[in-house]
């Protein structure tokens, strides 16, 4: 605790003011007077670590109030406190965005996402938003190197299109600071890059009084893991330049510029920086899910769970006022319906399909999972983990309800499927059943692959209940009992497979419970 100079009270940074403030008589002191000047000359601070008996996730500050959960896994529990020495950070970006504003932000965000869990949008639950400091590698990066540049230029000269090459020659220099990479191996890169950019030119000299109020992430990634990533931001940028530029105007380069330059450039300095994140957590068993929002810029970046009971409320809701249409403009005879029916099973399973192709390659590059070891063969592809995945969900009831819909409005339509049924109930089931069948062996293949499992593949009860639908079409019985049969048997299967899609679309939005003390001190890349 920083003690206020007047009244001894406890001394917090002000958002709004950009001063510290003393909770009891009110007054303003600047960050830096208030911090020794012997402790500034310091390379080390004091600080308290709060550690998360659970997961092992640590944030210090220079409060010595007790935390109440863990900001990582989402674990209600009293975290275990110790005093410590920390390294000095070179810079630091204050907080911008006060709690207010960002909690504003997230219920805006929030009122969107019509299916989230009420737990998401309960007002307790958003005052558990935490500020917290997350720690990164602020480089620069220099140029100054002769160029020559291997180019060519091609015109029309008759009936021949002629190539000359050139040599582009000359001394190049740039100069870029402020090329950051967040040096916690606990906090997820993509989220990270999901709320940059964050505005360097703004960065002030750390000081302790900053943290007061706030906590902050440690540093754990060594500052040559990135040296290659800023040489290469340096080098896409300088070929954006060089490019467009009056002596490469008319030329086209023979070589990638962006690797060229990123070959001449050099690492010169990297600064240990905090950059401001409010950071909030939501833990549904064996899942949590982020929300986080850039301190200084107010960029916000959540994971989205779906509340099941909500999303098929939903389904339902929508249903009823089709069926009233379709009652009133159109009837469609059994074997129609039956077909309908069967292709709207092959695009749920479809979908089903994707998704778990989805969700297999984000876990197999989720930095902080305890499922790192599950990859697709030697597949790694980077999934952006607080994406939208939402979109799924809403084509999934665009298909169960617009093709009984335009049925309804196009009589000729709905008549021409009459008079063909039979063609076309054999086709569409047989295509419905082929599709399905191949989409649940690739589904079942890549759920084999991890770790976690939600019950059977729903493609089995779908190629079960379509294979009825086309022997009933092929054997075409008189009786309409056994096509409603079929299209009930259909329908069970595709409300099965709807459920199993939201719980599979949850694991993709949610990421699992972290085991920090695994990661802690290694490359959160790797």
């Amino acid at each position: 605790m920083i003690q206020c100079p007047n009244c001894g009270g406890n001394l917090v940074f002000d958002i709004s003011s950009q001063q510290m403030m003393c909770d009891h008589c009110q007054t303003q002191f600047d960050p830096y007077t208030i911090e020794k000047a012997e402790d500034a000359e310091k390379d080390e601070f004091e600080t308290n670590i709060f550690t998360c008996p659970q997961c092992g996730g640590e944030i210090y500050s220079t409060d010595n109030s007790a935390a109440n959960f863990c900001s990582y896994c989402g674990a209600s529990t009293i975290l275990t406190q110790r005093l410590s020495k920390e390294k000095r950070p070179g810079y630091i970006i204050p907080f911008k965005i006060t709690k207010e504003a960002c909690k504003n932000a997230y219920q805006k965000r929030m009122k969107k996402a019509i299916f989230a869990p009420g737990e998401l949008k309960d007002p307790k639950y958003i005052d558990s938003f935490r500020g917290i400091y997350m720690p990164f590698w602020s480089y620069s990066v220099d140029m100054d190197s002769d160029i020559s540049i291997p180019a060519h230029n091609t015109s029309r000269e008759g009936d021949y299109d002629v190539t000359t090459n050139y040599l582009i020659t000359g001394h190049a220099s740039s100069k870029y600071k402020g090329i950051s990479h967040d040096a916690s191996s606990t906090f997820d890169d993509n989220i990270s890059e999901s709320i940059s950019p964050y505005d360097v030119k703004n960065m002030q000299v750390f000081s302790p009084s900053f943290l007061s109020g706030f906590y902050a992430d440690t540093s754990d990634v060594d500052p040559h893991t990135y040296i290659d990533n800023a040489k290469e931001v340096a080098g896409i940028e300088d070929s954006y330049y060089y490019s467009s530029s009056v002596t490469m105007n008319d030329l086209v380069p023979d070589i990638p510029l962006a690797n060229y330059f990123k070959q001449r450039n050099q690492v010169v300095g990297a600064d240990s920086t905090m950059f401001p994140v409010w950071f909030m957590s939501y833990r549904k068993k064996d899942r949590v899910a982020y929300a986080t929002i850039n301190g200084q810029t107010g960029k916000i970046a959540c994971d989205t769970p779906v509340e099941p009971k909500k999303y098929i409320l939903g389904s339902l809701l929508i249903a009823l006022p089709i069926f009233l249409l379709l009652n009133a403009f159109a009837t469609l005879i059994p074997k129609t319906l039956l077909s309908l029916v069967a292709i709207i099973a092959m695009a749920i399973n479809i979908l089903f399909s994707y998704q778990i192709s989805l969700i297999a390659k984000k876990e197999s590059t989720n930095a902080i999972s305890p499922n790192n070891d599950v990859k697709i063969g030697d597949e790694k592809v980077a999934v952006d983990a607080s994406k939208d995945y939402s979109w799924i969900l809403y084509l999934v009831m665009i298909l169960f309800y617009s093709i009984p819909m335009v049925c309804a409005f196009i009589p000729s339509l709905t008549t021409n499927l009459a008079s063909n049924a039979k063609i076309i109930g054999l086709g569409s089931t047989l295509i419905a059943l082929v599709a399905t069948l191949i989409g649940s062996t690739i589904s079942s293949k890549k759920i084999s692959k991890l770790k976690f499992k939600k019950g059977l593949n729903p493609g089995i009860f779908s190629i079960i209940a379509l294979g009825v639908a086309f022997l009933v079409m092929l054997i075409q019985p008189a009786f309409d009992l056994f096509y409603y049969f079929s299209v009930l048997l259909i329908l069970v299967a595709s409300l099965y497979s709807l459920i199993k899609l939201i719980e599979y679309y949850n694991i993709l939005a949610t990421r699992p419970l972290p085991q920090m003390s695994m990661y802690k001190g290694g490359d959160d890349r790797a």
